[in-house]
């Protein structure tokens, strides 16, 4: 993350249809405040969707694709997966937050009530293959923020300025904890693994 001049946003392209005001997009690594990144991005004039579809491009793209006169942000890790697509056929300013994958899997860890097993496993390939689609993305369009950075109120406004939101109520959130919960998606790991 730089505070240099933000560029600005190329429109979505024409395929794109009608869009909401100013799309936006924050992802990165599971256990990454992503969730709380949501909450703090939506205000009176955007609204941010945390985890609508679960890494669904479709269930993110009708969304996005909704007329609105407010900004519609998506947060969502899963969803880095198809980082490329979105980027290309949506246009939103994206946020990548940058977390140390050892870092990820130890919250998990702390989290998880029982040991993870083989979605230990899977969530550590996953992990891995989501770090190299996340990277390999130059765009005028994407910004990334390193997670301790995220302590810093003033990064923290920066970030959310440049996605084209207004925050407010930030000292309040600084000192929150918001987060999706954990066995709710261990469970549904759970389940795409046994599919």
């Amino acid at each position: 993350w730089s505070r240099r001049s933000c560029v600005t946003a190329r429109s979505p392209s024409p395929s794109a249809g009608l869009m909401s005001a100013r799309p936006f997009f924050i992802t990165g690594l599971p256990r990454s405040r992503t969730a709380w990144m949501a909450v703090a991005a939506t205000t009176a004039n955007s609204v941010c969707h945390h985890e609508p579809g679960h890494g669904d491009f479709a269930s993110a793209a009708e969304l996005w694709g909704r007329p609105s006169i407010r900004s519609v942000g998506i947060s969502d890790s899963g969803l880095g997966m198809h980082l490329p697509r979105i980027l290309a056929e949506i246009g939103p300013r994206t946020l990548i937050v940058q977390r140390d994958p050892a870092q990820v899997v130890a919250s998990y860890a702390r989290y998880a009530d029982t040991e993870l097993g083989v979605v230990g496993e899977m969530v550590g390939h996953r992990l891995q293959v989501l770090m190299g689609r996340l990277f390999e993305v130059e765009s005028p369009l994407v910004r990334r923020v390193d997670f301790d950075a995220l302590n810093d109120i003033e990064t923290v406004r920066d970030c959310l300025g440049w996605l084209g939101v207004r925050a407010h109520n930030l000292e309040q959130l600084m000192r929150m904890n918001i987060q999706s919960d954990l066995r709710f998606n261990m469970a549904k790991a759970q389940a795409l693994v046994a599919a």
